[in-house]
């Protein structure tokens, strides 16, 4: 559903705002329903938690407008392929950054996760893979989709913990909850200053824009308890199931054919990813 909003002459960041424009009101009744029926009292919002909560909601949404921009440029399962260089990404970010050093075979298996990125990252038309396809506009977009995504899932998972004294579905609802919230807020903002009348189109494809709403809700929650309870990568490691129905959905309902070579790419990606996670 967002790459058809993508085709309906809505900008990426006015796709990316139709899903937080109708999700808002309905998590922020859903969120009221739990506590009520719980019984459970609102936790006290602290500075860490805002941070945190608000960190992951910029990341989510600059990760989610590189994808929307992919989506114009490659087909479906191309797309999300990058995106689930997420958790590679995280890998060698963890060990430059933080000091997590990587066995030999960890940093093999991102070596091969790297070289299905690069076979993606060649247009279709071109018989080789060269180096320089690294720098299309295209891979840049889908690396930084899947660094944005990768950062907001740890600050989202930090939101959560510091909710210690909340349940799991709580925990995850509640900072899902205000992640939207601020998320509609900053890019609705945007939006009025920079874009106008783009609000008054994401409207007016209301058909779809509520799906994208309704849909982005639902996964989202299930993603955000996911954090309350479980590391990022292993969620993100769960996630890859993801592949399975994103190459369905480029072959039966975009009647998007996958070349040999991109087919490779996203087997490669998902290989090294799974493999990341098992032994590095």
């Amino acid at each position: 559903m967002q790459k058809h909003l993508a085709a309906t002459g809505l900008s990426a960041a006015g796709a990316t705002f139709a899903r937080y424009l109708w999700s808002a009101p309905l998590v922020a009744i859903l969120l009221w329903a739990l506590f009520s029926h719980s019984g459970t009292a609102y936790p006290p919002i602290g500075v860490w938690f805002l941070g945190f909560v608000t960190a992951g909601g910029i990341c989510q949404i600059l990760a989610t407008v590189c994808l929307v921009v992919l989506f114009k440029q490659r087909n479906f399962a191309v797309g999300i392929s990058f995106k689930k260089t997420e958790t590679l990404q995280a890998a060698v970010f963890g060990a430059v950054l933080l000091g997590d050093a990587l066995p030999l075979m960890g940093w093999g298996i991102i070596v091969l996760g790297f070289c299905g990125v690069l076979l993606l990252s060649s247009a279709p038309s071109n018989a080789l893979v060269s180096w320089r396809d690294l720098l299309q506009r295209s891979t840049v977009l889908g690396l930084a989709a899947g660094f944005f995504f990768g950062a907001s899932g740890v600050f989202y998972r930090g939101a959560a913990l510091e909710l210690a004294d909340l349940g799991a579905v709580h925990r995850g609802m509640f900072s899902l909850a205000f992640a939207i919230w601020i998320q509609l807020l900053l890019l609705g903002l945007y939006l009025v200053m920079m874009q106008r009348g783009e609000v008054i189109r994401v409207i007016r494809h209301w058909k779809i824009t509520a799906l994208v709403g309704l849909t982005s809700m639902v996964g989202s929650g299930c993603l955000f308890v996911a954090f309350s309870l479980q590391n990022v990568a292993y969620v993100n490691a769960v996630g890859q199931i993801e592949m399975v129905f994103a190459a369905l959905s480029s072959r039966f309902v975009f009647k998007e054919h996958t070349t040999q070579r991109e087919a490779l790419g996203m087997t490669l990606i998902v290989l090294s990813v799974v493999l990341l996670i098992m032994f590095g």
